[in-house]
């Protein structure tokens, strides 16, 4: 048995958790039950053609990164040379076209992260543009079960999104099986309860607005929130913070983001505006390089 991997000898996940501590689900959560219930499925489908001993024997198959923290190292260099890292996430019929993630780079984005739904699956094109680009491929699944921190790990990702919300207390246990692989864990928090709880966990990275929004119909409310939770992630570990503009990427650096991450609809919805997505980029770029 792998010491600390929850759930590996189960066909279900009970470590699951998708409600807020009084039993609504946290504002934001748009959809987010769903989701993680369909990928419970299509866990348990997986899961129920392999033997308890099985997935053990798989899970302890999986070689760890000859060159791990690959992610974590970025953004250490980058920070040290003074800039904010970008971060550009893609959904998977865009990550299927290598030519468009590869102009992203030379446009500024430090990693690219791949995101899965529903329906999508994210595994083939980690490996093709992990094979295909420099940067580090992060792996933006939602991840309930260690099988698919094997499977991301395989693909030759660098680094993994864990929602604190959706595991729970099974976080400490799918963040050391991460760790040990050599996969940095980008370990997402909503608010500072969340932050107080896995404080103690050794995260050295937390995403904040990454897949779970934070929004409310009051102006700078999110904005608040992320530099709230900035103001009190530990010292010496990193931050990736989700934004909507080139104006909130600033206020955030400005607030001690490490990173900002940037969503597909974005770039997109800027394009619709009828600029480009390399000059917003490059703006981008522009703007977190140097001096404030």
């Amino acid at each position: 048995m792998i010491a600390g991997v929850c759930c590996v000898m189960r066909r279900t996940c009970p470590c699951l958790y998708v409600k807020g501590s009084q039993g609504q689900a946290p504002h934001g959560f748009n959809n987010l039950e769903k989701i993680v219930k369909a990928k419970q499925k299509a866990l348990e489908a997986e899961l129920s053609q392999t033997s308890g001993g099985q997935l053990e024997a798989r899970l302890t198959s999986v070689q760890p990164k000859s060159k791990p923290f690959l992610l974590l190292e970025r953004l250490v260099n980058t920070r040290l040379k003074g800039f904010t890292a970008i971060i550009v996430e893609v959904e998977a019929e865009v990550a299927s076209d290598t030519l468009r993630c590869s102009e992203y780079v030379n446009w500024g984005a430090d990693a690219i992260a791949i995101a899965a739904n529903i329906d999508a699956i994210a595994i083939p094109h980690i490996h093709q543009l992990s094979a295909a680009l420099s940067v580090p491929i992060m792996g933006a699944d939602w991840i309930i079960h260690p099988l698919q921190i094997a499977q991301t790990a395989e693909a030759g990702a660098s680094a993994v999104r864990l929602v604190y919300a959706v595991l729970k207390k099974g976080t400490a246990a799918i963040l050391r099986y991460t760790q040990a692989l050599g996969l940095d864990a980008i370990v997402e928090v909503v608010n500072l309860k969340e932050l107080e709880e896995i404080a103690t966990l050794g995260v050295a990275t937390y995403g904040i607005n990454l897949s779970v929004g934070l929004s409310l119909p009051i102006p700078g409310f999110r904005q608040d929130i992320a530099k709230s939770l900035l103001g009190n992630i530990p010292f010496g570990c990193y931050s990736i913070v989700g934004v909507s503009s080139a104006e909130e990427a600033l206020e955030m650096r400005l607030a001690g983001a490490d990173a900002v991450y940037i969503k597909q609809e974005v770039l997109e919805r800027y394009e619709a505006s009828g600029n480009s997505q390399e000059t917003f980029l490059q703006n981008l770029r522009d703007s977190l390089t140097g001096d404030d």
